[in-house]
């Protein structure tokens, strides 16, 4: 399969620091801001044109679960990516859904989440391995050498918002 993107995301300690992350294809850069807010965890991800907003947050259906909600500048939902709950599940570890044009795909983790697959179906979209040490996992700082193999018709600074709602999630 053909990378459509890919770029290096590492943790920053609270997620308090500014980031840039550079795609290593295209060399387009993302602009990651966080915002300090409480309880819900707010981040700008800008490129030259665009600009997301990133809110973390927690919704109740039958249960309370978190989420990470995408909205663009006219404060439209554009993506979601949501924990699913323990009856939703196929495997032991953490599964996430993420929506995106009203269509849902999964999103994998294996143990100690060395591994990150977001498919449909049996295709990868996207696909995170942990280039970080086991010690720096336990204190919470994973980074991740993420691929793109299928766009979706998603700009990359979508796709790097998505990716930073995958990664807080799974933290958390």
């Amino acid at each position: 399969m053909q990378k459509v993107h890919e770029f290096d995301f590492n943790s920053t300690l609270l997620d308090l620091k500014k980031q840039t992350i550079i795609d290593v294809i295209t060399g387009q850069e993302i602009r990651i801001e966080p915002k300090i807010s409480f309880p819900a965890a707010k981040f700008v991800f800008t490129d030259q044109i665009h600009t997301y907003k990133g809110i973390s947050t927690k919704e109740k259906s039958n249960l309370l679960k978190k989420s990470f909600k995408i909205v663009d500048a006219t404060e439209n939902l554009t993506a979601k990516i949501s924990e699913l709950s323990v009856y939703q599940k196929k495997s032991v570890f953490k599964e996430l859904d993420f929506i995106y044009k009203e269509k849902n795909y999964r999103v994998k983790t294996s143990l100690a989440y060395k591994n990150i697959e977001l498919k449909d179906g049996d295709n990868i979209i996207l696909e995170a391995e942990r280039t970080s040490s086991t010690i720096k996992g336990i204190v919470g700082l994973k980074n991740y050498k993420v691929s793109i193999y299928n766009s979706l018709n998603m700009e990359f600074l979508l796709w790097v918002a998505v990716f930073k709602g995958i990664h807080l999630l799974i933290q958390e």
